[in-house]
């Protein structure tokens, strides 16, 4: 009588390890520009909670966003990618960018973020 075999084949493992090495290297090279997202989404936050933060110039909202950049060591943020919208006493700061990188041979990525942050005088 044939015993029954029990365990992975070869085949099998290299085909596990493949897998996992792909799902490695797509967090390795996509996460960090996830948590520089995070890093600015906390930024807007912070300049939300600033007191009178409505009534400031649209200088002065950069020059705050970019000291929170500094401290979060988020270095990839432009000024063209921070836009300022004024209208009937609500401000709108938005942050929209995209990251592009190479994957892996000629496979590449494309990352895509919108962030914002809405307020009125009335707050």
């Amino acid at each position: 009588m044939r015993s029954i075999q029990k365990g992975m084949s070869t085949i099998s493992a290299l085909l596990l390890l493949a897998v996992a090495g792909v799902g490695l290297t797509a967090l390795f090279k996509i996460g960090p520009h996830y948590l520089d997202n995070y890093f600015v989404k906390s930024s807007l936050t912070q300049l939300s909670e600033q007191e009178d933060w409505v009534g400031r110039t649209n200088s002065q909202l950069m020059s705050d966003l970019y000291k929170q950049f500094t401290v979060n060591n988020v270095r990839d943020i432009k000024r063209e990618d921070v836009t300022f919208s004024r209208d009937d006493g609500r401000v709108t700061v938005s942050i929209a960018y995209e990251r592009r990188g190479n994957f892996m041979g000629n496979l590449d990525y494309v990352v895509v973020f919108d962030n914002s942050i809405e307020a009125s005088s009335s707050q």
